[in-house]
């Protein structure tokens, strides 16, 4: 299934579609984790969001077929959360 959030002709031969990436934190891992609903098969890892940004930009191209003339637009959306025990204080 693929959602396209947006799709819009730029001009008469190219149209952008804009896939939706979600990061979320490896709090085990320790690492910034990539997969998407729209993009069969991208699953990447690293130990920054930013470094997470520069993988996906590089796996995206390898893992749709792009037509002549087509752009993408992508959505990478990071989530964290963490779990904190909180203590009475005396």
């Amino acid at each position: 299934m693929l959602t396209i959030l947006r799709e819009s002709a730029v001009t008469e031969d190219i149209i952008v579609r804009t896939y939706l990436i979600e990061a979320s934190w490896d709090v085990d891992g320790e690492v910034w984790c990539a997969t998407s609903p729209d993009i069969a098969g991208l699953n990447a890892e690293a130990d920054t969001f930013d470094e997470l940004f520069s993988v996906v930009k590089i796996l995206i191209p390898e893992l749709i077929d792009l037509k002549a003339n087509e752009e993408i637009e992508f959505e990478l959306v990071a989530t964290r959360s963490e779990r904190l025990k909180i203590t009475a204080q005396a």
